[in-house]
């Protein structure tokens, strides 16, 4: 019994003999039972990039196991065809969780559903793997990724492959809609308090500073080691210098994890971004012969190799990097590692069998842990993206209240370039931290529904924006201006930057439009200044904030008739002008 169309196993099996090694993102043939992933992160694990088909389902019932064999063959080819479309454009960890969410659905559908080939399912069968997914209880994004594999058997076949003879979504039925009815909210990893995450930073530099003579014994122990047995180096070693090679071994992993908080928490870098960090280009930031840590971006790079990523960086980080070289060059030595983090040679060497020297996720994560359990609350558990979530935190609430310039003293910044790396990105919106995405809802949502009015040149975007609202609903409450919050945040890009004297509202088409712009891309936020924003299409003043260019306007009279110099006074006349203009609106909007 075979319902495998000839051609269908005909062109797998030519295929997978024509380009064996010819993809860029699978090892060997595709009519192998196993795919290997190819790799495209140095120093990752070869286990993380593999998938076999051999199912996860039941496989007792001798028809379910034929069939299996036929929407096996079907699977393999179907992926094939749709990745190679997509060669040098998708990351192949992408790519396996693609391949692995059709076999999700295509074993479903053989052994739950008993269908014995793709051209038989039906609508019925669809919603049956809904609710299959609904009674797993996973998350929002899971269940998304798993109906997009779905709706991909329909959207992506080419012209003679086979694939859904239907739309299981179509525009009524989206599958944005269907994944929130039949999973869980997403959750996400928490947010440092600012008190908690200032002191966390606080205790990894204090840990760096007194860590040199850690190093330092830690480097004599491997002496010892290298020369003699391990045992009784660690015994030499306690009768040397009075500590147990067991307690160093763990005051060297709070060290590590103290290195690696400041680095993750003042660079605001990605777990993945870090870890490509080379040793190269660290030492040379360490000997003064750069200026920026390099790194390498996967996430919203658009393409498979990835994008290269300078950062300026304070001399807190160069420090943590350089105790950092110090600790892994006993491992570095014997693997000719070219990656920055790596594990330490005490506790895993190559010559011990250990064939990847690179530090994995799990061990970082341990090295955190083991900074954590010293200095951190008992309910507190650090992870990478918590210190890019803790930084952009700070960068909103510190706006709020302050300026560039405390946000720079308040992370330990030189001067603005850091700053302005981020400020300055005409993409930066793609990098929203989700409290700024929160922030930039509430102001949209409470401007669109008149609770919190604005003046000033981004009014005029306001009222069309609520204009467009109106016209589509006849009473404009919440969750209608909500949904078209989220419409200008997702779809168009805007984020709001917020400062003492009103907010920015940004987009990548605004960014060109910044008065305040030093290159006629985007925004340069310090070179902001009140004449500037003043006259700055992007610049809105909340009515809570009049208060603020009041007590401007009586600052600059004070100032224009004290000064003596002319420019002084030349300047506090322009400041009295553009103080006088927002405040006249803030009158015409009061009396209206």
């Amino acid at each position: 019994m075979n319902n495998t169309p000839r051609n269908l196993t005909q062109s797998l099996e030519e295929q997978g003999k024509a380009q064996p090694t010819g993809r860029s993102w699978l090892e060997g043939e595709i009519t192998a039972d196993t795919w290997q992933f190819k790799e495209y992160l140095e120093g990752q694990y070869s286990s993380r990039l593999r998938l076999t088909w051999q199912p996860t389902f039941d496989v007792s019932d001798s028809v379910a196991n034929i069939n299996w064999e036929l929407w096996k063959t079907f699977a393999k080819q179907f992926c094939a065809e749709v990745l190679d479309g997509k060669q040098g454009l998708i990351r192949t960890s992408s790519a396996k969780g693609y391949v692995q969410n059709i076999k999700s659905v295509c074993q479903f559908l053989c052994f739950a559903r008993q269908c014995p080939n793709v051209k038989a399912v039906e609508a019925s069968d669809i919603l049956a793997y809904e609710e299959h997914i609904r009674e797993r209880g996973v998350s929002l994004s899971h269940a998304t990724s798993l109906l997009i594999a779905v709706h991909s058997l329909f959207k992506d076949k080419k012209e003679g492959m086979l694939g859904l003879s239907f739309d299981p979504y179509p525009i009524q039925r989206r599958i944005k809609t269907v994944a929130k009815s039949i999973s869980r909210k997403d959750g996400h990893t928490p947010t440092l308090e600012p008190e908690i995450g200032l002191n966390i930073i606080d205790c990894a530099l204090r840990e760096i500073k007194n860590g040199q003579e850690v190093v330092a014994d830690y480097e004599k122990y491997l002496e010892l080691k290298a020369k003699t047995k391990r045992t009784l180096a660690a015994k030499h070693f306690r009768q040397q210098f009075g500590i147990k090679v067991s307690e160093l071994i763990r005051k060297v992993d709070i060290l590590y994890g103290a290195a690696l908080v400041v680095v993750l928490s003042l660079s605001a870098m990605r777990k993945h971004e870090a870890s490509q960090i080379t040793y190269t280009y660290a030492k040379s930031l360490v000997e003064g012969e750069r200026e920026t840590l390099t790194g390498r971006v996967y996430k919203t790079a658009g393409t498979s190799v990835g994008l290269e990523t300078n950062r300026g960086v304070v001399p807190e980080v160069i420090q943590a990097i350089e105790l950092i070289i110090r600790i892994t060059e006993p491992m570095r030595r014997e693997s000719d590692h070219k990656l920055l983090l790596l594990r330490t040679l005490s506790y895993n060497s190559v010559s011990r069998g250990q064939a990847n020297p690179a530090l994995s996720t799990t061990s970082l994560y341990a090295l955190l842990d083991k900074f954590t359990d010293v200095y951190c609350p008992a309910d507190v558990r650090l992870r990478p993206h918590m210190f890019r979530r803790f930084f952009s935190m700070m960068w909103a609430w510190r706006f709020e209240t302050g300026d560039l310039s405390y946000l720079s003293q308040l992370l330990f910044h030189n001067g603005y370039e850091f700053t302005k790396a981020y400020t300055e990105d005409e993409d930066v919106w793609r990098f929203m931290p989700e409290e700024l995405r929160n922030l930039t809802y509430s102001i949209f949502e409470d401007a669109l529904i008149g609770k919190q009015r604005l003046v000033g040149n981004f009014s005029k975007a306001i009222t069309k924006y609520m204009r467009m609202l109106q016209s589509k609903v006849t009473i404009v409450e919440p969750k209608h201006a909500s949904r078209f919050a989220e419409l200008l945040v997702e779809r168009l890009g805007y984020f709001v930057v917020p400062a003492n004297d009103g907010y920015c509202f940004m987009s990548s088409s605004r960014g060109r439009r910044a008065k305040c712009s030093t290159n006629g891309i985007g925004p340069d936020y310090s070179n902001r200044s009140e004449h500037l924003c003043a006259g700055c299409p992007n610049f809105g003043v909340p009515s809570n904030r009049e208060r603020t260019w009041e007590a401007r306007l009586r600052a600059h009279e004070i100032a224009s008739k004290t000064a003596y110099s002319d420019d002084m006074k030349s300047a506090s006349q322009k400041g009295i002008n553009t103080a006088r203009k927002i405040l006249i609106q803030f009158k015409a909007q009061n009396e209206n």
